[in-house]
């Protein structure tokens, strides 16, 4: 019997201490704006801490019944309110509204936009079809550090560089473009299909460990997903494209691009006359599938065709001075054929292993066949212009100054295949609050990649150009006759690269909120005279930011047998500046950055 009486006390006590009171309301200003981050606290209350959501709704829970104490503050200001109320035994218990006696302004109560301050800048979005010949490394020339020479490529060059100095990522796959091209007019298409596109990231430098072992920049491209039926076309007198997407169910969805384009319209504007016949086409598509929740697989498929013809006939260059004039007149022979065709293919694997750690794996091959073929003989003729307006001969030759010829030959072919099979991951190790109103914010993140990359290079030259020079060839010398120039070569090169890094991004993070901000802005008014006009405006949430991200690259290459290793640091400064907007103020987006390392 005492064995039952101390178990039946023991089951009461439980249930006792395992009851729960809940104690529920809702603060706002005077006008009953809901307030978004007040503070409510009961020494009594089981989490004797807690802060109000967007609706300004906040929940305490008591363990027992009895009068209690909760005390209400807006962080960041003097404002408070102390309730002394009585906890029953109701479910819910809920209070009136708790009434803050200041007003919040209505439309201009800024939320803090939250940036992720370790991926490199986004660009603005706009729509590429509107830009000349319209591209994604188009825009790049137009809105970024990137520049090019050439309007028809879609090469282009940061801070000196070369063409081939630039990291393009699609979706995290690795894109090469062919190697032979020599001009824009040869190069055909990119690989980025502007319809597909929906969102353009670029770093003109400066870039963190995470990224490749080229120098210049990384251009980095988020294909859309697709979640409904979506098309679009576009014809014009230099080709045609068009895109097709559609989610079939909630778990698969795939989207398709094809291309079509000829520049002859384009090139017979060009000094040289001729017949000019470039045919360029491709086609790609992308397909994402969730395997489970947090597990998803995708697809990349892309194959072009570059065939570029030319049949020179004629160019005419005039220079010189307005008293002292000439023109160079060539007149051709032969003709010009270069073909590239690409292959690109991959698949990646992206499991979020946990809420805190994410484990990807791709596997990419790239293939290209290469060949460029001309056999060109111009006969050239340098003449002297009248220069006289008042001679009825003004503007033509009255004397040849030299003649001449020279062939330009060339046998050039490669085919290129590179492998590659890498994996990312990420952990975050520490990710929170340091102190109880939520206004210090710290986080640790690592992350790490492994890559294997096979190149397999077959390349063949066979190039020489002859000058013939008043009926002999330059240069010559005693017996025999030398071309101009000579390129021979023939490369069969299979090698292996093994590349590796690991990265720790650190974030600290303080922040005020419902800060009242003041900004003094001079204007002229309708007598041109300046005043001066004081804005104010309270700002919800508003963080200056510190982060850093330090990290190291190896990679050794059996080509050359060699192995290296790039530290690279990057620092971050968010300062708390704003400005006035439309009336209102509003945050600055000033970002103050220094970044060294080996690249």
């Amino acid at each position: 019997m005492r064995i039952l009486l101390i178990f039946l006390f023991s089951v009461f006590t439980i249930i006792a201490s395992a009851q729960q009171y809940t104690v529920a309301g809702k603060c706002t200003d005077n006008r009953g704006v809901p307030v978004d981050g007040a503070k409510v606290a009961s020494k009594s209350a089981i989490s004797p801490i807690v802060y109000t959501d967007e609706n300004g709704n906040f929940q305490l829970k008591f363990s027992s019944q009895g009068e209690v104490e909760i005390d209400f503050k807006v962080v960041g200001t003097d404002l408070n309110e102390t309730r002394v109320i009585l906890v029953t035994a109701d479910a819910i218990q809920r209070l009136p509204n708790v009434k803050f006696k200041f007003q919040q302004e209505i439309g201009a109560v800024i939320t803090h936009e939250k940036i992720d301050p370790f991926v490199i800048p986004k660009l603005p979005t706009y729509d590429l079809g509107l830009i000349p010949l319209g591209g994604v490394e188009r825009s790049l020339i137009y809105t970024t550090a990137a520049s090019s020479n050439n309007e028809l490529t879609s090469n282009y060059n940061v801070r000196g560089g070369s063409y081939d100095e630039n990291l393009v990522y699609v979706n995290g796959f690795n894109i090469y473009r062919p190697f032979l091209t020599r001009s824009g007019q040869q190069e055909g298409m990119s690989f980025i299909h502007s319809s597909l596109v929906e969102s353009i990231s670029f770093s003109a430098g400066g870039f963190e460990s995470q990224y490749g072992d080229k120098l210049s920049s990384v251009l980095d491209i988020k294909y859309k997903t697709p979640n409904a039926l979506h098309g679009s076309a576009m014809v014009s007198l230099l080709g045609v494209e068009s895109h097709f997407e559609d989610a079939p169910t909630s778990r698969f969805n795939y989207i398709i691009g094809a291309r079509y384009r000829s520049n002859g319209y384009l090139l017979n504007s060009l000094p040289t006359k001729g017949a000019y016949n470039p045919v360029f086409w491709d086609g790609q598509f992308l397909t994402n599938y969730a395997l489970t929740e947090n597990l998803n697989w995708s697809v990349i498929g892309h194959f072009s065709s570059n065939n570029y013809r030319f049949a020179p006939q004629t160019q005419q260059t005039d220079f010189g001075t307005a008293n002292e004039a000439y023109s160079f007149n060539i007149y051709f022979d032969g003709q010009e054929q270069t073909r590239f065709r690409t292959l690109t293919g991959g698949t990646a694997l992206k499991w979020k292993a946990s809420e805190k750690t994410n484990l990807d794996f791709f596997a990419t091959v790239f293939n290209s066949d290469e060949r460029e073929y001309f056999d060109i003989q111009g006969q050239y003729f340098i003449n002297e212009l009248e220069t006289d307006p008042s001679k009825e001969e003004f503007g033509d030759s009255i004397a040849v100054l030299g003649v001449g010829t020279f062939l330009n030959h060339a046998r050039n072919k490669l085919q290129a295949t590179i492998i590659n099979i890498y994996h990312d991951g990420s952990h975050s190790l520490r990710q929170g609050y340091t102190d109880d109103e939520k206004n210090r914010f710290i986080s640790h993140d690592l992350k790490w990649g492994v890559n294997f990359q096979m190149d397999d290079f077959y390349d063949k030259l066979s190039e020489w150009k002859m000058i013939d020079s008043a009926g002999y060839s330059l240069p010559q010398t005693q017996g025999e006759i030398k071309l101009f120039e000579t390129i021979k070569g023939q490369l069969d090169l299979k090698s292996q690269r093994f590349t590796s890094y690991l990265q720790m991004n650190s974030l600290w993070s303080k922040n005020e909120r419902f800060k009242v901000v003041s900004v003094t802005q001079k204007k002229k008014n309708n007598q041109g005279i300046k005043e001066e006009k004081i804005y104010t405006d309270t700002i919800v949430e508003s963080p200056s930011k510190w982060a850093l991200s330090y990290g190291v690259r190896a990679g050794y290459t059996t080509a050359n047998d060699e192995f290296y290793l790039t530290p690279r640091v990057n620092l971050k400064y968010f300062p708390r500046m704003y400005m006035v907007k439309n009336g209102n103020v509003v945050r600055r987006n000033v970002i103050m950055r220094m970044a060294t390392g080996l690249y």
